[in-house]
């Protein structure tokens, strides 16, 4: 059994066992008491993880993203989550981020790694420039703890659960990384 919630917008994901799919607002206002909500049933599941994706930080919404990353956080600890998934498009624009825009990201992964959370990261299409490349705007932030930054097809296990991860590329490679992906036997316990 595995359920899947979404803290921030939604995604795809591909398994054959999904039991509940939990979808929360991007409402700062509300977001909370929403995701409280969702969480009722959520509590004694195997691979509990948070999923996030499209923040789009811009100098315009710094202060209303890492107040959304705080509550995701204060989320986390009162249920027992530390994994988080960043599903891409961490930053507004393609061509370059901002000082503040940098220094803003920074904060808030001290705040998860202070608060001894991992993160587990795709770079989107905004995050980069050039959509063959396996660099980002955010290799960066690499080597901050509790960081996992994944550039490539890659799959990690988060509390059983087998997570395939295929950052943002230009069609061809995309479909060839999904390709080698979807000849994998068991999907009942993968997450794409």
């Amino acid at each position: 059994m595995l359920d899947v919630l979404l803290y921030n917008y939604a995604v795809e994901v591909i398994i054959d066992e999904i039991t509940e799919f939990y979808y929360c607002t991007d409402n700062i206002n509300n977001a909370k008491e929403v995701f409280n909500n969702k969480l009722k049933n959520f509590n004694n599941v195997t691979g509990k993880m948070i999923i996030s994706t499209d923040w789009h930080l811009k100098p315009s919404n710094i202060e209303e993203i890492t107040e959304l990353q705080r509550q995701e956080l204060n989320v986390a600890e009162d249920n027992g989550i530390t994994d988080h998934v960043w599903l891409g498009d961490i930053f507004d624009s393609r061509i370059s981020q901002r000082q503040d825009v940098l220094n803003a990201f920074s904060s808030i992964l001290d705040m998860y790694a202070r608060m001894g959370h991992t993160v587990y990261c795709i770079p989107g299409n905004h995050d980069k420039s050039d959509y063959s490349s396996d660099r980002s705007f955010l290799d960066a932030f690499k080597y901050h703890k509790g960081f996992k930054l994944i550039t490539d097809l890659d799959a990690f296990e988060i509390g059983g659960v087998i997570c395939y991860f295929m950052p943002f590329f230009d069609n061809a490679i995309w479909l060839k990384g999904m390709g080698d992906v979807l000849k994998e036997k068991n999907h009942k316990t993968h997450v794409l």
